[in-house]
């Protein structure tokens, strides 16, 4: 018997010191200077519940959600870290690297508000490929020449961005070539989301096993060590599956009383429904994503930057547009891959500009300027535009 107690008391040494650490990372997260936002948090809720107004329940929560948002993106990384496997980890974010925005579709899906889920999914792809690739290209300019950078992992999800506006260009011309019934635009969009995830799962082997080595970068584009925890300063994994769990409820029901008062806002503060859905809501999301994008390229990393602001669009496309459409399938929601003449033009022109940037595999500030300056013109495009008569939806 005596002989197990090195064995115990190593044991429970270990586990000790992983509980410091755990605990210490857990301090550093909560301690960041952008969780200030998360006051709103519980006074977005009392708003909701007390009915103090659609106006301040909206706001409150929009901001809360910009911290839940950045806290959720570090639970899942420090989960993926914490499994010590990188196929494993590759597949975490891969799956859970949009969460926030899976959550929002299904609060909006759920309530009825089916065209601003669309809208807001088209405002995601464009604010990644637009405004944060823009402002990463020019602060990474301002300064220098030009920047260089492989560009053989950037095209693979640019290719993949095109089929997916292939995909749902289909249903918007099948809409438009004729007298055609909504139910059969809603069998094609429904295929084609499935087709779309499809394609998802193989770019997820080509990713995360076949070429993997695409995905890299080289040892001078490799992000700081800041930015990835070591090891020895990572969270267990309980710890972060906990925080991970906590902050999805949270999301969620932040998101549900944000949702609930998107009717107020436009109604009160005559805000046109599109320009929320594409502009303001995406913010949520991308807010952090937007910040660790720009960093990066001013530190002379634009491959790393680059592959945040690309990659996270064709997550947005390949992954949460089909689960919105499949999600809104399984609650009996007529939401299809329609999205208009003037968000599919909107998408292909915006893939087509950006590609014509990373095909070159060099960027400078004006290019990021142009980039910019394309998501104004869509932004004021979106604010004039009518709202449009929401479909008769039980909420």
């Amino acid at each position: 018997m005596g002989s197990f107690q090195p064995f115990t008391i190593s044991s429970s040494s270990a586990d000790l010191e992983m509980k410091n650490r755990s605990a210490s990372v857990l301090k550093e997260l909560l301690l960041e200077q952008i969780n200030v936002l998360l006051i709103g948090l519980p006074l977005g809720i009392a708003s909701g519940w007390s009915q103090w107004g659609d106006i301040p329940t909206f706001w409150l929560n929009f901001i809360a959600l910009v911290p839940l948002a950045k806290l959720l993106g570090d639970a899942t990384d420090q989960l993926a870290e914490g499994l010590q496997n990188d196929t494993l980890g590759g597949l975490l974010n891969a799956c859970f690297g949009n969460a926030v925005e899976m959550i929002i579709t299904i609060q909006a899906v759920n309530s009825g508000f089916l065209e601003v889920v669309k809208n807001s999914l088209i405002g995601s792809i464009l604010s990644n490929l637009l405004l944060v690739l823009g402002m990463a290209f020019f602060c990474g300019g301002v300064g220098r020449q030009s920047q260089q950078f492989k560009n053989l992992g950037p095209m693979v999800n640019i290719t993949m961005l095109f089929l997916a506006v292939m995909a749902f260009s289909l249903p918007t011309i099948f809409h438009d070539s004729g007298a055609v019934a909504q139910q059969d635009i809603l069998r094609v969009s429904r295929i084609n989301a499935c087709l779309v995830l499809v394609g998802y799962g193989a770019y997820l082997i080509f990713q995360l096993l076949t070429h993997v080595d695409l995905f890299q970068e080289d040892h001078d584009d490799e992000a700081p060590e800041d930015d990835a925890p070591a090891e020895e300063d990572r969270m267990s994994v309980v710890c972060s599956t906990a925080l991970l769990l906590v902050t999805t409820v949270l999301v969620a029901i932040s998101s549900q009383y944000l949702v609930h008062s998107i009717d107020g806002l436009v109604n009160q503060w005559h805000f046109p429904q599109a320009f929320v859905g594409v502009v303001l809501l995406p913010i949520i999301g991308n807010a952090c994503e937007h910040a660790s994008a720009v960093r990066l390229a001013i530190q002379d990393k634009p491959v790393v930057s680059i592959m945040i602001a690309v990659g996270s669009s064709t997550q947005i496309a390949l992954l949460v547009m089909p689960f919105a459409v499949i999600a809104g399938w399984c609650a009996d929601r007529p939401l299809d891959l329609n999205l208009g003449t003037a968000g599919i033009s909107i998408l292909f022109l915006s893939v087509t500009l950006v590609f014509t940037i990373v095909t070159t595999s060099n960027s400078n500030w004006l290019e990021g300027f142009f980039l910019m300056l394309a998501y104004l013109l869509v932004g004021i495009l979106y604010w004039f535009t009518p709202n449009t008569p929401v479909p008769t939806v039980n909420r």
